[in-house]
C-alpha cells in the first residue's frame, strides 16, 4: 500500500489529485503503454534513448530539478481516498496486471531510474481516474503538441540572472557587450532574444539603426543563441560536464568533482581564459578580430545580401580565427585590431570575390560555413 497526501483540483478534464511519490513508488504500480507494442491501449511514442541519457546525466548534476508533474491515469477501484490521503493498493494492481498508465513523463522516469541519484528524487505526480483511452490520448497530445520550443537566445538571456559562473552566462555577457558597444562590429547586430521586431523604417532611422542606403542597413542579423553556441565550441567539448564542475559544491556527492582542466587540443582557443576567468580577453579577441574583418569587408558587413556577418559567415570566420589567425596572434602576444587585419591580409585568398559571399553560394548549415571557410583561404573555388 502506498499512502500519498494530496490536493484536489477541478479542471475541465475532471478531478486531478496532486501529490508526490518516489520514482520507485511510481514504477511499482504504473507502466508505459506504447503505441508500437499495444495498438489497443498504447498512446506513448517509443523511448528516445538520447533523451533518456541526457536526463540521466542531468539528474546527476548538483542543480538537477524536475518540477513538472508525472501524469498517471488509472482505475479508482484500486484506491481509497479520505480527506487528506490517497491509499493506492499496489498489490491488487500487480495481481490483476492492471497498471496505471504513464500519460506524461516516461523519459523522466527512465532517465532518473538509470541514474545514481534515483533514490534521491521525490517527484510531483498527478493522478487521474477512470479515463478511457481516447481521453488519455487527447491529454497526451495536448501536453506534447502545444509545447513550443523556447528560443535559445531567451534561455541564454536568463542565465544572466544566475550568480553561478557558467559557459552560457559568460557567452551572454560577451554577446550583450558586443551588441551594446558602439565600437563593436556587432553593435545592434545581435538578436538578443532571437526575435526581430517589426519596426518601420522611420522608427529605425530615429534610433540611428539604419542608413538611408537600403544595402547598408545594420539590422540584427545573428541570434544571440547561435552566437553563444559557436563561441562555446571553442571553449568546451562538454558543456554539461564543465558547468557541473563550476557549480557550488553544496553537498558531499559533488564536493569531490575536479576543477576545469585544459585540453590537449588547439581548437579550444578560449578555454585557458575561461578557466582563469579572464573573459575580458575572450571579448577583446572577438571584438578586435571581427572589427578587422569589417575593415576588410566594408561593403559587405552591413549589406543585407551578404552573409559575412550572418550565421554562416560568423561560423566560418570563427573557424578561420581558431585554425589560422589566433595561433599566429598568440605567438606575437598581440590581439590588436591592426594585427588581426595584418594576419587576415596574409591569410585570405587575394582572388576571392567578395560579392559572391551570399546565401546563393553558401548554405545556412555547418557544411555551408565550412565551404565558406575553405573559399576564404583559397582551398575551394565556386
Amino acid at each position: 500500500m502506498i499512502n500519498m497526501p494530496y490536493l484536489k483540483l477541478n479542471q475541465p478534464i475532471g478531478e486531478l489529485y496532486i501529490g508526490t511519490l518516489s520514482v520507485e513508488q511510481i514504477t511499482s504500480f504504473s507502466k508505459v503503454y506504447r503505441r508500437q507494442d499495444d495498438k489497443e491501449n498504447g498512446i506513448q511514442r517509443n523511448l528516445d534513448k538520447k533523451r533518456v541519457k541526457s536526463i540521466k546525466e542531468f539528474s546527476e548534476t548538483s542543480d538537477a530539478v524536475f518540477p513538472t508533474p508525472i501524469i498517471l491515469s488509472g482505475k479508482d477501484k484500486y484506491v481509497a481516498i479520505d480527506d487528506k490521503t490517497i491509499h493506492i493498493d499496489v498489490e491488487h494492481i500487480i495481481f490483476n496486471n492492471d497498471y496505471f498508465s504513464i500519460v506524461d513523463g516516461q523519459h523522466r522516469i527512465a532517465g532518473i531510474s538509470e541514474s545514481a541519484m534515483s533514490k534521491e528524487f521525490i517527484l510531483p505526480v498527478i493522478l487521474i481516474f477512470n479515463t478511457i483511452l481516447p481521453e488519455d490520448a487527447q491529454l497526451f497530445s495536448v501536453i506534447n503538441g502545444n509545447q513550443k520550443p523556447v528560443s535559445k537566445s531567451l534561455i541564454y538571456e536568463l542565465f544572466s540572472y544566475s550568480n553561478n559562473r557558467s559557459l552560457e552566462r559568460t557567452g551572454h555577457i560577451i554577446a550583450k557587450e558586443l551588441d551594446s558597444n558602439p565600437k563593436s562590429p556587432f553593435y545592434k547586430k545581435l538578436k538578443m532574444l532571437g526575435v526581430v521586431e517589426k519596426t518601420s523604417k522611420e522608427a529605425l532611422l530615429n534610433r540611428n539603426l539604419i542608413n538611408e542606403d537600403p544595402d547598408e542597413t545594420p539590422l540584427p542579423s545573428l541570434s544571440q543563441g547561435l552566437f553563444i553556441d559557436i563561441l562555446i565550441e571553442y571553449i568546451s567539448k562538454d558543456r554539461k560536464e564543465d558547468n557541473n564542475r563550476l557549480l557550488p559544491k553544496n553537498n558531499s556527492l559533488f564536493s569531490k568533482i575536479e576543477p576545469l582542466e585544459m585540453y590537449n587540443n588547439p581548437k579550444y582557443i578560449f578555454r585557458e581564459y575561461f578557466i582563469s576567468e579572464n573573459d575580458d580577453i575572450i571579448y577583446l579577441v572577438i571584438r578586435n578580430f571581427f572589427n578587422a574583418v569589417k575593415d576588410l569587408f566594408p561593403e559587405q558587413w552591413n549589406n543585407k545580401n551578404s552573409i559575412i556577418s550572418k550565421s554562416t559567415g560568423y561560423t566560418a570566420l570563427m573557424m578561420l580565427l581558431a585554425h589560422r589567425i589566433y595561433p599566429k596572434a598568440k605567438e606575437l602576444d598581440n590581439y590588436s585590431r591592426s594585427i588581426f587585419r595584418k594576419l587576415l591580409n596574409e591569410t585570405l585568398d587575394p582572388d576571392i570575390d567578395r560579392t559572391a559571399i551570399t546565401s546563393v553560394n553558401f548554405g545556412s548549415s555547418k557544411a555551408g560555413s565550412k565551404k565558406l571557410y575553405e573559399y576564404l583561404i583559397g582551398e575551394r573555388v565556386l
